[in-house]
């Protein structure tokens, strides 16, 4: 069991009303952290792809240009 979710099982399995507040909060705000960071490693994928792309279209543009140089023809 993770040091956190121990932490939380602890405090949720105290008689006080506050104790069990505190293990629901510490809960949600430990998901939408995680939720904020695979976001975030989404945002960084999608970024890396994209510019992957851009690179190809280039590539490939450049291509078809020193193409149109070497023969004179017309795309």
């Amino acid at each position: 069991m993770a040091p956190v979710e121990s932490l939380i099982n602890g405090i949720a399995s105290s008689d006080s009303v506050f104790a069990a507040f505190a293990a629901v909060f510490l809960w949600l705000y430990i998901d939408e952290r995680k939720k904020h960071t695979a976001t975030n490693a989404e945002r960084i994928t999608d970024l890396k792809s994209a510019h992957e792309t851009v690179a190809k279209s280039i590539s490939l543009l450049d291509d078809a240009r020193k193409e149109f140089t070497r023969t004179g023809a017309r795309p």
